[in-house]
């Protein structure tokens, strides 16, 4: 199946907490937008008999992406105790608001710090999605599959997307055992587990898209993610490398038989130098370079047969994926 090329951007920014010292708060309450950018250039796919490769660039262009995200969010000080593992504890509820091109998607969340290397949170989310067309342009915010003709079918405001998470977190700063600003050596890693589905046209097995990204399907998701990076001073704040791990818990039983020649088990595996500019308290910039690895097949997609009509998944095919950008403003 061609790649969409609309893809909707995936969060990169890193949270606050991550790599930054804790420090006490002005006002409970917090504020900020996001708009996040990213770039594709164009990587054809080979086919293979099976094991890894290497796709290399085909083109300069293959799509870009975009999207700003609203945040409030309200902090409450927990602290059990003087110590400084424990006295910087912190409960915190906010709000979002997702816009894209094709897709609005509000958001709840909460999340806790019981002690200083731990985070736990949760959330929740529900949106949908709407169509622009143009010429030759077909950018579907929200559709199913339909197998008998092959292709997505629009069900813009006739159905909705949802999702419901948790994910727990692990931070360490050498710092903090040798205290110093050029000290911070940091490490993050986190587990997120999330249900995901729309509520009209996923029924069965069916795959369906939501802004702009296919081949998704009712079910339960994992995503682990792993960090090193060093913090700074200066302007660059922050550099690092990023590896993130994703897929479906049972793929097998989320899609329907029919599908599983595309491996709906297949873990897609990404690793992406990152850099965290902070220009003031108040605005930082994260720019990321992506390389990920996708299923390869033993033939072609072609308008006959694709990923859902038929190809068969042989081994991983390693690319460069994107340059992103995600600017960050508090208010």
């Amino acid at each position: 199946m061609k790649e969409k090329i609309f893809a909707v951007f995936v969060l990169i920014a890193l949270a606050d907490t991550t790599f930054a010292e804790n420090a006490k708060q002005k006002s409970l309450w917090d504020f900020s937008v996001t708009t996040d950018f990213a770039y594709y250039p164009k990587t054809d796919a080979k086919t293979s008999t099976g094991g890894v490769h290497f796709a290399p660039l085909t083109g300069i262009y293959n799509g870009i992406e975009c999207r700003v995200t609203g945040t409030v969010g309200y902090t409450i000080p927990v602290p059990f105790g003087d110590n400084s593992l424990v006295s910087g504890n912190r409960l915190r509820f906010y709000g979002q608001l997702e816009l894209t091109p094709v897709s609005i998607t509000p958001a709840i969340g909460i999340s806790f710090s019981p002690i200083a290397f731990l985070n736990f949170s949760a959330g929740s989310s529900i949106g949908t999605g709407w169509t622009v067309k143009s010429g030759s342009i077909n950018l579907q915010g929200i559709a199913k599959w339909n197998p008998s003709t092959a292709a997505y079918e629009d069900i813009a405001f006739k159905s909705a997307f949802w999702e419901i998470w948790g994910e727990g977190a692990f931070m360490f700063d050498f710092a903090t055992i040798k205290p110093g600003d050029w000290n911070h050596i940091v490490a993050y890693t986190s587990y997120k587990l999330a249900y995901q589905g729309i509520t009209t046209g996923g029924e069965n097995g069916n795959p369906w898209l939501y802004k702009l990204i296919g081949e998704k399907i009712n079910g339960w998701q994992y995503t682990a993610n792993f960090i090193a990076a060093y913090q700074m001073p200066p302007v660059l704040q922050t550099v690092g490398v990023q590896t993130e791990l994703s897929g479906q818990l049972n793929g097998t039983k989320d899609f329907a038989a029919q599908y599983h020649s595309m491996n709906p088990n297949f873990v897609d595996i990404s690793v992406s130098p990152i850099m965290v500019f902070e220009f003031s308290k108040e605005d930082s910039l994260t720019l990321q370079f992506k390389f990920a690895s996708r299923r390869s097949y033993t033939e072609k997609a072609s308008d006959t047969k694709n990923v859902l009509t038929g190809l068969e998944q042989s081994g991983r095919e390693w690319y460069f994926n994107r340059v992103a950008f995600s600017y960050k403003h508090i208010f």
